[in-house]
């Protein structure tokens, strides 16, 4: 638990006029982690003018969102659009450490802070508040930081709040595959009687639509196997629904998968590994692809087991240079 970064942070922000946000096409864990801030925010210093600011929201998310509604119709889920707000003082940005994946409209010019659990970008920028980011990967989820953040100033976390938690937690850490002990713990001390965790998989749990089946069946029908010593690596492309392709590939068999997809200029390539790979090999998409985005003015990064990448031009370059990047860690294994 990051308890001095917490205090230095809640100290800090203490009389100022806040904005929560995070990346574009927000997903669950980004959007439970804004809401549950929000609240957290309005009890510690007992104020209700803190703005939840939203670009585009996923799919998934805005169907969770739906059904949180309708469970928690009390609640207040208001959100308004994304763009420069000068009544503002600080501008907390959640789920990412980021600021490309991070869509404003006009030019950006508030002081801001990352709270975050992927890997720290090397990128520095201006109006970053860096003393008082958080940013760390032991942490599954952001949902996560934030129930410490709970935790450490003793607010009691209401029903909805444990919902949206527990939903952003297991959402991010892929049931736990993607987790560690203190994931589990955490999980554990949110969940009490009145959260049913049946209700929570069942609320989690999205019907695919034709599209994403279709992408499914043509990944499959499209992959290219390449080989790294005892492991093999899947690589395909569809024209949308990668990250669902690249995670099915993954449950086929590949223990590396790679798939692209393309709409007009821009795309995007979604990579998958599976966590025992990465502890025993070293392997981690996330910093590769990060790395591989600065150098090419790209956007990109991610967890050790899940990454992506977006970028504008010519991608076959990046995937070669990918490609070879993961087949040398694996290949020293």
């Amino acid at each position: 638990m990051l308890k001095s970064k917490f205090k230095n942070l809640i100290t800090f922000l203490q009389n100022k006029r806040l904005l929560i946000t995070t990346h574009d096409l927000v997903d669950i864990d980004a959007l439970t982690s804004c809401f549950a801030l929000k609240y957290f925010i309005s009890q510690v210093f007992n104020v209700e003018d803190v703005c939840v600011a939203f670009s585009e929201v996923s799919r998934p998310a805005r169907e969770f969102l739906d059904k949180m509604n309708q469970k928690f119709p009390e609640f207040d889920f208001f959100f308004t659009e994304m763009k420069n707000y000068p009544e503002f003082e600080v501008v907390l940005i959640l789920d990412t450490n980021n600021l490309d994946l991070v869509k404003f409209k006009g030019e950006f010019t508030l002081p801001f802070i990352f709270i975050d659990h992927h890997t720290a970008s090397n990128k520095h920028y201006k109006h970053n508040l860096n003393t008082y980011n958080i940013i760390s990967e032991r942490y599954a989820s952001t949902a996560e930081i934030i129930y410490d953040l709970y935790k450490q100033y003793n607010i009691i976390l209401p029903n909805v709040i444990s919902w949206l938690l527990l939903c952003g937690l297991l959402v991010d850490s892929g049931t736990f595959k993607h987790g560690n002990n203190d994931t589990i713990r955490r999980a554990s001390e949110i969940l009490n009687n009145d959260v049913d965790i049946q209700e929570i998989f069942s609320i989690l749990r999205k019907d695919e639509n034709i599209s994403e089946k279709m992408a499914k069946i043509k990944g499959l029908q499209r992959v290219e196997i390449i080989q790294a010593g005892e492991y093999l690596i899947a690589k395909s492309h569809v024209s949308a629904h990668e990250a669902t392709v690249a995670s099915t590939l993954l449950n086929v068999g590949f223990d590396v998968t790679i798939v692209l997809a393309q709409k007009k200029e821009e795309f995007r390539i979604s990579t998958r590994t599976r966590k025992h790979i990465c502890i025993k090999t070293g392997l981690h998409l996330g910093k590769i692809l990060d790395n591989i985005a600065e150098r090419y003015q790209g956007t990109g990064g991610g967890h050790d087991g899940a990454a992506a990448i977006t970028g504008q031009g010519e991608y076959e370059i990046i995937m070669e240079h990918l490609i070879n990047e993961i087949k040398q860690i694996l290949k020293k294994e």
